[in-house]
């Protein structure tokens, strides 16, 4: 396969919708960022954020996969929000690390 370079070579719509299915299976109140387009090593990356109060267990679950990656987190309203990165293959099929159980 060739390996997309540019930002507009992406489907990013299928990059949010398949994120989201993603999260909604650990996280049902994760928020999906549709206006953040993010390359990091050549992969595409999609930014979301959910409350961390309550998914202590789902959250130390998903930090073990190499798809996802915490990157902050900041207080808003008095709740606590985990900000984080999905990562994708660099063609930006599927989640990256997940190919595995899906060719299954």
């Amino acid at each position: 396969m060739i390996a997309k370079k540019k930002m507009d070579d992406y489907n990013w719509p299928d990059l949010y919708r398949q994120a989201d299915e993603f999260m909604r299976q650990y996280i049902p109140e994760t928020m999906i960022h549709t206006r953040y387009r993010l390359l990091f090593d050549g992969r595409p990356a999609v930014t979301v954020h959910f409350p961390a109060k309550g998914h202590k267990q789902e959250l130390d679950l998903l930090q073990k996969k190499a798809c996802f990656r915490r990157i902050r987190g900041t207080t808003v309203n008095g709740v606590r929000l985990v900000y984080a990165n999905i990562y994708f293959t660099t063609d930006g099929s599927r989640i990256y690390g997940e190919e595995e159980e899906t060719l299954k």
